[in-house]
Protein backbone atom coordinates (compact mmCIF):
# COMPACT_ATOMS: atom_id res chain seq x y z
CA UNK A 1 0.00 0.00 0.00
CA UNK A 2 1.29 3.43 -0.83
CA UNK A 3 -0.11 7.07 -1.34
CA UNK A 4 0.91 10.19 -2.78
CA UNK A 5 -0.59 13.70 -3.54
CA UNK A 6 -0.20 16.83 -4.42
CA UNK A 7 -1.64 20.23 -5.27
CA UNK A 8 -1.49 20.04 -8.85
CA UNK A 9 -0.85 22.27 -12.05
CA UNK A 10 -3.21 25.02 -10.52
CA UNK A 11 -1.45 28.23 -9.64
CA UNK A 12 -4.14 29.33 -7.71
CA UNK A 13 -4.16 26.70 -5.56
CA UNK A 14 -2.13 27.23 -2.14
CA UNK A 15 -3.06 23.78 -0.72
CA UNK A 16 -3.58 20.12 -1.38
CA UNK A 17 -7.18 19.15 -0.02
CA UNK A 18 -6.39 15.36 -0.44
CA UNK A 19 -6.22 13.14 2.41
CA UNK A 20 -5.78 9.11 2.37
CA UNK A 21 -6.14 6.34 5.32
CA UNK A 22 -5.12 3.01 5.23
CA UNK A 23 -6.13 0.30 8.69
CA UNK A 24 -4.95 -3.10 8.07
CA UNK A 25 -5.99 -6.31 10.57
CA UNK A 26 -5.26 -10.07 10.40
CA UNK A 27 -7.75 -12.34 12.32
CA UNK A 28 -7.43 -15.77 12.71
CA UNK A 29 -10.79 -17.19 11.27
CA UNK A 30 -11.14 -21.40 11.27
CA UNK A 31 -7.46 -21.55 12.39
CA UNK A 32 -6.30 -19.31 8.88
CA UNK A 33 -4.97 -16.25 9.08
CA UNK A 34 -7.21 -13.96 7.20
CA UNK A 35 -6.69 -10.12 5.80
CA UNK A 36 -8.95 -7.36 6.51
CA UNK A 37 -8.68 -3.91 5.42
CA UNK A 38 -9.92 -0.88 4.71
CA UNK A 39 -7.80 1.57 2.03
CA UNK A 40 -9.92 5.38 1.27
CA UNK A 41 -8.88 8.70 -0.58
CA UNK A 42 -10.64 12.04 -0.49
CA UNK A 43 -9.89 15.08 -2.20
CA UNK A 44 -11.70 18.53 -0.98
CA UNK A 45 -13.55 19.81 -3.63
CA UNK A 46 -12.14 22.67 -5.67
CA UNK A 47 -12.72 26.03 -5.57
CA UNK A 48 -14.80 25.43 -1.74
CA UNK A 49 -14.05 26.73 1.41
CA UNK A 50 -12.28 24.23 3.78
CA UNK A 51 -12.40 21.24 1.16
CA UNK A 52 -9.25 19.93 2.75
CA UNK A 53 -11.08 19.92 6.15
CA UNK A 54 -13.79 18.05 4.46
CA UNK A 55 -11.40 15.50 3.15
CA UNK A 56 -10.10 14.63 6.59
CA UNK A 57 -13.07 14.15 8.35
CA UNK A 58 -14.16 11.82 5.53
CA UNK A 59 -11.17 10.17 5.59
CA UNK A 60 -11.15 9.59 9.94
CA UNK A 61 -14.55 9.04 10.64
CA UNK A 62 -14.42 6.49 7.94
CA UNK A 63 -11.50 4.74 9.40
CA UNK A 64 -13.46 4.68 12.35
CA UNK A 65 -16.92 3.65 11.00
CA UNK A 66 -14.75 0.72 9.63
CA UNK A 67 -13.07 -0.16 13.26
CA UNK A 68 -16.42 -0.45 14.60
CA UNK A 69 -17.28 -2.75 11.60
CA UNK A 70 -14.89 -5.34 12.78
CA UNK A 71 -15.84 -5.15 16.51
CA UNK A 72 -19.24 -5.68 15.65
CA UNK A 73 -18.80 -8.38 13.16
CA UNK A 74 -16.75 -12.16 12.29
CA UNK A 75 -14.70 -11.90 9.47
CA UNK A 76 -17.33 -14.07 8.01
CA UNK A 77 -19.65 -11.87 8.19
CA UNK A 78 -17.57 -9.65 7.41
CA UNK A 79 -16.39 -11.03 3.86
CA UNK A 80 -20.03 -11.97 3.31
CA UNK A 81 -21.50 -8.07 2.64
CA UNK A 82 -18.04 -6.80 2.16
CA UNK A 83 -20.13 -4.36 -0.55
CA UNK A 84 -22.38 -2.86 2.19
CA UNK A 85 -20.03 -3.03 4.68
CA UNK A 86 -18.16 -0.08 2.51
CA UNK A 87 -20.97 1.38 1.44
CA UNK A 88 -22.23 2.15 4.67
CA UNK A 89 -18.51 3.38 5.79
CA UNK A 90 -19.20 5.81 3.42
CA UNK A 91 -22.94 6.84 4.46
CA UNK A 92 -21.13 7.41 7.90
CA UNK A 93 -18.57 9.70 6.36
CA UNK A 94 -20.83 11.47 5.00
CA UNK A 95 -23.42 11.99 8.06
CA UNK A 96 -20.53 13.26 10.37
CA UNK A 97 -19.77 15.70 7.22
CA UNK A 98 -23.50 16.84 7.23
CA UNK A 99 -23.85 17.04 11.10
CA UNK A 100 -20.08 19.04 11.63
CA UNK A 101 -21.58 21.64 8.50
CA UNK A 102 -24.50 22.34 10.92
CA UNK A 103 -23.32 22.67 14.21
CA UNK A 104 -20.46 25.03 12.69
CA UNK A 105 -21.57 25.92 9.02
CA UNK A 106 -18.76 28.98 8.64
CA UNK A 107 -16.10 26.79 9.86
CA UNK A 108 -17.33 23.95 7.95
CA UNK A 109 -18.16 24.78 4.34
CA UNK A 110 -15.97 22.30 2.18
CA UNK A 111 -16.91 19.42 0.64
CA UNK A 112 -14.89 16.49 -1.02
CA UNK A 113 -15.32 13.17 -3.01
CA UNK A 114 -14.32 10.10 -1.33
CA UNK A 115 -13.85 6.29 -2.46
CA UNK A 116 -13.28 3.74 -0.19
CA UNK A 117 -12.54 0.00 -0.33
CA UNK A 118 -13.00 -2.76 1.98
CA UNK A 119 -10.88 -5.90 1.68
CA UNK A 120 -12.13 -9.31 3.51
CA UNK A 121 -10.14 -12.38 2.90
CA UNK A 122 -10.65 -12.58 -0.82
CA UNK A 123 -13.13 -10.61 -1.31
CA UNK A 124 -13.38 -6.63 -1.62
CA UNK A 125 -16.58 -3.53 -1.59
CA UNK A 126 -16.36 -0.28 -2.48
CA UNK A 127 -18.35 2.83 -1.78
CA UNK A 128 -17.60 6.01 -4.00
CA UNK A 129 -18.72 9.35 -4.22
CA UNK A 130 -17.60 11.89 -6.29
CA UNK A 131 -14.21 11.61 -8.73
CA UNK A 132 -11.91 10.38 -6.36
CA UNK A 133 -10.80 7.04 -8.95
CA UNK A 134 -10.28 3.43 -7.75
CA UNK A 135 -8.01 1.33 -10.21
CA UNK A 136 -7.35 -2.33 -10.62
CA UNK A 137 -3.65 -3.15 -11.92
CA UNK A 138 -3.39 -6.72 -12.57
CA UNK A 139 -0.87 -8.22 -15.19
CA UNK A 140 0.29 -4.75 -16.50
CA UNK A 141 -3.41 -4.11 -17.10
CA UNK A 142 -4.95 -0.93 -15.31
CA UNK A 143 -8.70 -1.04 -14.86
CA UNK A 144 -10.72 1.59 -13.64
CA UNK A 145 -13.18 0.22 -10.95
CA UNK A 146 -15.36 3.27 -10.10
CA UNK A 147 -16.92 6.09 -12.69
CA UNK A 148 -16.70 9.96 -12.21
CA UNK A 149 -19.97 11.64 -10.82
CA UNK A 150 -19.83 14.26 -13.17
CA UNK A 151 -21.81 16.28 -15.34
CA UNK A 152 -19.37 15.38 -18.24
CA UNK A 153 -19.66 11.62 -17.08
CA UNK A 154 -23.15 11.40 -16.96
CA UNK A 155 -23.41 13.50 -20.70
CA UNK A 156 -21.12 10.56 -21.84
CA UNK A 157 -23.32 7.56 -20.68
CA UNK A 158 -26.60 9.18 -21.94
CA UNK A 159 -24.38 9.73 -25.46
CA UNK A 160 -25.01 13.37 -25.43
CA UNK A 161 -20.71 13.75 -25.76
CA UNK A 162 -17.79 11.57 -27.05
CA UNK A 163 -15.02 10.21 -24.88
CA UNK A 164 -12.66 12.60 -26.10
CA UNK A 165 -15.18 15.46 -25.75
CA UNK A 166 -15.62 14.35 -21.82
CA UNK A 167 -12.10 14.42 -21.30
CA UNK A 168 -11.66 18.40 -22.79
CA UNK A 169 -14.91 19.27 -20.66
CA UNK A 170 -15.68 23.07 -19.37
CA UNK A 171 -15.27 23.19 -15.87
CA UNK A 172 -19.27 23.52 -15.52
CA UNK A 173 -19.11 19.82 -16.83
CA UNK A 174 -16.33 18.56 -14.33
CA UNK A 175 -18.99 19.75 -10.97
CA UNK A 176 -19.28 16.77 -8.83
CA UNK A 177 -23.02 15.79 -9.71
CA UNK A 178 -23.12 13.41 -6.53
Amino acid sequence: CGQASTAGNFPMRRTDQDSCGVSETRVIYHGIPRHLGFYCVADGVGGEEHGERASQVAVASSIHAFHRALVAYPFEVMRSNVSAVARSVVKVAAAELAIIGEADPDENKGATTFTGVVIAGDRMGMGHVGDSRAYLIRDGVITSLTRDHTLASMKLALGEMTGRRAHESSDDERRISR
